[in-house]
């Protein structure tokens, strides 16, 4: 944090369940949250490989629970690549 209290930002970033005018909604029956369920099944899935971004696992996940809520990505490197490393 900076002395006016504004997170930096420039060197992570934070994956959010919904938006600030939002609540996040709980699953029925597992021990948690729908974003969290649909971050894990989306990460597992064909759909991720290794150039896909934040931003972009972010609209994968949000195509999924829109009905309910919208996820968000914030950060400076939100557009970098999930995975990085060598081969």
């Amino acid at each position: 944090m900076d002395v006016n209290w504004t997170p930096d930002t420039s060197s992570s970033v934070t994956l959010a369940a919904c938006g600030i005018h939002e609540t996040a909604k709980e699953h029925r029956t597992q021990r948690y949250g729908l974003f969290t369920g649909v971050l894990l099944d989306t990460l597992e899935s064909d759909a991720v490989d290794k150039n896909t971004t934040f931003e972009g696992v972010i609209q994968l996940v949000a195509e999924k629970l829109r009905r309910w809520q919208m996820p968000v990505a914030h950060g400076d490197r939100k557009n970098s690549c999930l995975w990085f490393g060598e081969d």
